[in-house]
């Protein structure tokens, strides 16, 4: 999301204010596409989908079957409200679904479970985070995603299902309500291995380059880590609050999964604070090689300033205009003066290599 565009969004916010909870207010960058309706059906024997279902379909499930109900395209809120009142969603979650800048949770309700996070991505050279909020509902067979955009992120899930022997077709919705999460993690973890090759990138141009620009590529990383760490910590909570939850739309013996989504989440979010760390330590080590450089710049105009302190001194004195200096008047004593100025210099030089001070 751009800047233009999320200042946009936060000017809707504002208009937000005041107006009672469960407000059904879009939230988020305008969009020019239609919002569209795909809808998976799927059990051990049969899968089935409609790119281009309608309200109308919802109302045709096969309670025999799972259902993936994807919503793509938030924008258009009569439409997606009909969805929700379909489904029997609380005005709340609509209100959740709809606003895109709404903080990552989940919220368990009687009848359905409700997941908001946010997808992650990377479509420009340097690590410039974009997110997209994604909304994941699971109530009894039947799975709801909301997006806004269409997008590949979830092919391999399709995939999956296409697969008769794979387990997203041998398991229930629930099992699919997991797997959209575990495709989103997945992404975060790929999304740090990215951040570690620029940190590694930047490492090497600090030890072999003086550009300035190393700084702001610094401070645009570090930026970025911390909006990362803003989108992705609240996901570790919400995965908590689901195994901590005994919710009766979570099989006990998927838990496991979810217990292995946890750890996926406890590695990316260390990797965000590694990150940051190495951050820091790169902008500490690119002020100390800029200090070291000068610092060796210095010692080499001190030394050239030192060793001529003493010839500036010698050439001063034959400088002064008084009439009865004898050494005016030795045939020689140019070169003589000269000689031991270069004597002197030479001494000098010697001393400071002595003392490794050069």
């Amino acid at each position: 999301m751009s800047r233009r565009s999320r200042d946009r969004s936060r000017k809707r916010k504002i208009e937000k204010v005041g107006l009672p909870p469960g407000s059904s207010i879009y939230v988020g960058e305008d969009r020019e596409e239609s919002l569209s309706i795909e809808i998976t059906s799927y059990n051990l024997e049969h899968i089935s989908i409609k790119s281009k279902a309608t309200l109308s379909d919802l109302d045709n499930l096969d309670p025999s079957m799972y259902h993936w109900v994807q919503v793509i395209g938030i924008h258009e809120v009569d439409t997606l409200h009909k969805v929700c009142s379909h489904f029997n969603i609380h005005p709340l979650t609509e209100e959740d679904i709809l606003n895109t800048l709404s903080r990552p949770k989940c919220e368990i309700f009687d009848d359905y479970l409700f997941s908001g996070l946010k997808m992650v991505k990377n479509e420009k050279p340097d690590v410039i985070v974009e997110e997209e909020q994604i909304s994941i509902i699971l109530k009894a067979n039947i799975t709801l995603s909301f997006q806004e955009l269409k997008s590949n992120f979830f092919e391999p899930i399709r995939e999956r299902l296409h697969n008769p022997v794979s387990r997203a077709r041998r398991k229930k919705a629930d099992y699919l309500f997991f797997s959209l999460h575990d495709v989103i993690v997945d992404n975060y973890i790929s999304m740090i291995d990215e951040v570690d090759e620029v940190n590694t990138k930047i490492e090497t141009e600090i030890l072999h380059s003086r550009s300035e620009e190393i700084l702001a590529r610094l401070q645009a990383l570090k930026s970025d880590l911390l909006y990362l760490k803003r989108l992705i910590f609240p996901v570790r909570e919400s995965v908590v609050k689901i195994l901590r939850s005994d919710s009766p739309h979570i099989d006990a013996e998927n838990l496991k999964y979810f217990n292995d989504l946890y750890d996926h989440l406890v590695y990316v979010t260390e990797g965000i604070d590694t990150q940051r760390e190495m951050v820091v330590n790169h902008r500490e080590l690119y002020m100390s090689i800029m200090s070291n450089r000068m610092n060796s710049v210095m010692q080499v105009l001190t030394i050239v300033t030192t060793i001529f302190i003493p010839l500036t001194f010698i050439a001063g004195i034959y400088g002064m205009n008084f009439r009865h200096m004898p050494e005016l008047e030795w045939r020689n004593g140019y070169f003589m003066v000269l000689g031991v100025m270069f004597v002197l210099a030479v001494l000098m030089m010697f001393y400071f290599k002595r003392k490794r001070w050069i």
